[in-house]
């Protein structure tokens, strides 16, 4: 369901430059967080990122990773995965200068439906469900490259065709602020969705089909907590930089040059 771009190049682009294996393009098209500064470039980020917690428990597992200093922003995602129900993903970021906008995107095969702030993607009698956070900007768009191409024409995956799919959700916060993106995504046999995403400040809750254990899992920051029949995720209103992380300098051109 949810795919990358590839590394080659746009259909029917010839110029080696205009690859996406080139780190000035490659953030482009990916299922990731895009900074675009005061002057609306494109930030490249580093090649790396800071792995703050990789913790199961039950049918739950938490991973969190860390970006300090990606451009005029320090930049937390925090994956909560639900074993045979489905995975929540969160997008802390706190917006240390100026921005002109902030994307995060999610690349997917099939065909999609946006409704509000949910969107389901049907290949062949399967469907995938997404509920995100209300009041982001929406955009949707499409796409293809060689790589997807050489896919397709091959056949080596039936149940969708092309182009392949993009949703952008897109906030523009001012300096100082934190903002939270939260997206649920399951996937299944049923065009109903099977869970229900709830967000208050900074608890996030997740209903429905979802295991009947009771665990409790501990991150950098956040905690979640399954019990009831509910999914609870618990997040500081602004993530704290740990001491130990390196902040990338502003001055570093390898992860400040604009795309």
């Amino acid at each position: 369901w949810i795919v990358d771009n590839g590394y080659g190049k746009r259909s029917g682009e010839s110029a080696a430059g205009k690859a996406f294996s080139n780190r000035e393009l490659g953030p482009q098209d990916h299922n990731t967080l895009l900074v675009y500064d005061a002057d609306g470039s494109l930030l490249r980020p580093p090649p790396f990122c800071a792995l703050l917690a990789a913790e199961t428990a039950g049918p739950l597992t938490l991973l969190q990773s860390a970006i300090a200093g990606h451009g005029p922003t320090d930049w937390l995602r925090t994956i909560v995965w639900i074993a045979g129900a489905g995975f929540l993903l969160l997008d802390q970021v706190n917006v240390t200068g100026e921005v002109s906008e902030l994307r995060c995107q999610l690349n997917m095969l099939g065909e999609v439906t946006l409704d509000g702030a949910s969107l389901t993607c049907s290949q062949h009698g399967r469907w995938m469900h997404a509920s995100f956070e209300p009041g982001s900007e929406i955009s949707t768009s499409s796409y293809t490259n060689e790589s997807w191409d050489s896919e397709f024409a091959s056949g080596a995956y039936p149940h969708a065709e092309s182009p392949v799919k993009k949703l952008d959700r897109i906030m523009k916060p001012a300096t100082g602020e934190s903002i939270c993106l939260a997206v649920l995504i399951a996937a299944g046999d049923s065009p109903v969705p099977p869970l229900e995403l709830a967000i208050s400040g900074s608890e996030i809750t997740v209903r429905g089909d979802l295991p009947s254990a009771e665990v409790a899992l501990e991150g950098h920051g956040a905690s979640a907590q399954l019990a009831d029949g509910a999914l609870t995720v618990r997040c500081d209103e602004r993530w704290r930089v740990p001491n130990d992380l390196p902040r990338l300098p502003a001055e570093d051109a390898r992860y400040s040059l604009r795309v």
